[in-house]
């Protein structure tokens, strides 16, 4: 057996600042801070709530099962009649009949999720049983007393907090708050984001290109994964590098907005305008620059209370911040509960490369398994933040420490899977 040290959080594995850089937990808890998770509600049905985020705990209205029933098609019996040669069957249960009464010395055909006759203790399944003379069965092997009978309450009682405030509502658990009973729910209402990208370059995806320009993927993309993260999308808007226009959008932006994703302009760059712009309109900086690759313009700030999240412009920089940051403002700005780490350990495939200075977070793709039942990855020797290709072919990232030279063939290494 193999032990392995707990992996606590993803993170950078370097608590200490890097020159004017933050590590990647201080970046963390201090965008976090600079969210307040959402208090507006509304009552939504049932079958349109997946993906919501759930505002009152719902509670179970009924036991379930409300009736003790048959959890096998067969015969209900008395334990104390089993030992007859046979039983003549004396008529059926079926479910949503209500529960009949059962002779003594007599077995009733039963259908699974059928309430349980009254005298009846037992449930034999259909395939333990034979025909006997006349309309009668005879049993091929004794029976254990209560077999096959769903007990009420066994599932849920009444009363019992099935699904709690904050949880993301998944297929599994609409089907629970069904079960329970509950036709509409309390959630909280979508957050409102809206996506900024800039640069001259930039052409809407499908457009015709000019001499010198490129389609803008960061838009569409940061789009999706706000959307998926159950946002209402309010604007998607591209502009120039032109900081005038950039800061009266922002402005506007912000009184609109319950967060803004921006992607460009976040280095030092002549045409890199988003720092000086945040401070023009009086943004209080929480974090500007991070101390990972790819991804170090990385910046957050508010501007009069709304959330900003600076993306840089290059693809994989812009999805792997989204990934470590942006994910979980938005679950906090959504009123979720906040996430346990999906942090496991992996083996390498073959020898890596690192520059110690900067934590990497490097796109890798799960080949399988190894003899200790570890998963085994291959990743890239190095990662280029432009190059959103590698991330389209990995199933997560492999953190390399900051102090980290590299990995051996065989090495351990920290997987946070993409979610």
């Amino acid at each position: 057996m193999t032990l392995l040290d707990p992996i606590p959080a993803p993170g950078c594995g370097c608590d200490a600042e890097h020159g004017s850089l933050a590590s990647v937990p201080n970046a963390l808890a201090w965008a976090l801070a600079c969210v307040r998770p959402q208090t507006r509600t509304e009552c939504v049905p049932l079958h349109l709530a997946a993906g919501r985020v759930l505002a009152t705990a719902v509670r179970a209205q009924t036991d379930l099962p409300r009736f003790a029933c048959a959890a096998m098609d067969g015969y209900a019996l008395r334990f104390g009649d089993a030992q007859a040669a046979a039983l003549p069957v004396s008529g059926t249960a079926a479910a949503g009949q209500p529960p009949a009464t059962l002779r003594p010395g007599t077995a009733m055909r039963i259908f699974t999720g059928a309430p349980l006759p009254h005298g009846a203790d037992t449930v034999v399944m259909q395939e333990d049983t034979r025909p006997a003379t006349g309309n009668a069965i005879a049993l091929i092997s004794a029976p254990i007393r209560g077999a096959h009978i769903r007990l009420p309450g066994e599932d849920q009682r009444a009363g019992d907090v099935l699904i709690a405030e904050g949880q993301r509502l998944d297929a599994l658990a609409i089907g629970s708050c069904a079960g329970a009973g509950a036709g509409e729910l309390q959630v909280f209402c979508r957050p409102k984001v809206s996506v900024l990208v800039t640069g001259d370059e930039l052409t809407t995806a499908g457009s015709p290109l000019a001499e010198g320009a490129i389609w803008d993927v960061n838009g569409p993309m940061i789009s999706a994964a706000l959307t998926a993260a159950g946002c209402e999308l309010v604007d998607l808007i591209r502009l120039p590098d032109q900081p005038d226009l950039l800061r009266a959008t922002l402005f506007k932006l912000a009184r609109r907005n319950d967060m803004i994703v921006t992607s460009g302009g976040a280095s030092v760059g002549d045409r890199d305008h988003m720092a000086d712009v945040l401070a023009d309109l009086g943004a209080k900086s929480q974090v500007a620059g991070i101390a990972i690759k790819p991804g170090k313009p990385t910046t957050v700030a508010t501007i009069s209370g709304t959330p900003v999240l600076a993306l840089p412009g290059n693809p994989l920089a812009a999805f792997t911040l989204w990934q470590i940051l942006g994910r979980a403002m938005i679950a906090r700005l959504s009123g979720a509960m906040p996430e346990t780490t999906t942090c496991r350990h992996v083996r390498v495939t073959g020898p890596l490369r690192h520059t110690p200075g900067r934590c990497e977070y490097r796109p890798a793709h799960i080949v399988g398994y190894g003899p200790d039942g570890l998963e085994c990855v291959v990743c890239p020797d190095t990662t280029y933040s432009a190059r959103l290709s590698q991330a389209q072919a990995a199933d997560g990232f492999i953190l390399f420490p900051a102090d980290c030279e590299g990995l051996s063939q065989g090495d351990l290494a920290e997987f946070l899977p993409f979610q």
